[in-house]
């Protein structure tokens, strides 16, 4: 699950994420993914969502499902149109 996100320089491509990871009942410490890390995960079929901390400390809610679109490869998050290259998450920009 992704929480927020870094973009490039150019400002319309992910270039790195922080994010948890589900393991069992609980979730991960914090991970920082780059965009090739995600893309390979989208591309080896692993469910990656969108989310935000809720008010219960280590809890989050799920927002958004993150996929590929295969023609551009662009990353986006639940009904984004991902037109082009550019990647639509969704997510804040630290």
């Amino acid at each position: 699950m992704l929480v927020d996100a870094r973009l490039s320089s150019d400002g319309h491509r992910l270039a790195a994420a922080r994010g948890f990871e589900r393991r069992g009942e609980v979730w991960s410490d914090l991970l920082i993914l780059d965009r090739d890390t995600v893309v390979r995960r989208l591309k080896d079929g692993k469910a990656v969502f969108t989310g935000r901390p809720t008010e219960l400390p280590g809890d989050f809610e799920l927002l958004a499902r993150v996929r590929l679109n295969e023609g551009s490869e662009a990353i986006c998050a639940g009904s984004a149109a991902g037109a082009g290259a550019s990647d639509h998450l969704g997510l804040p920009i630290s």
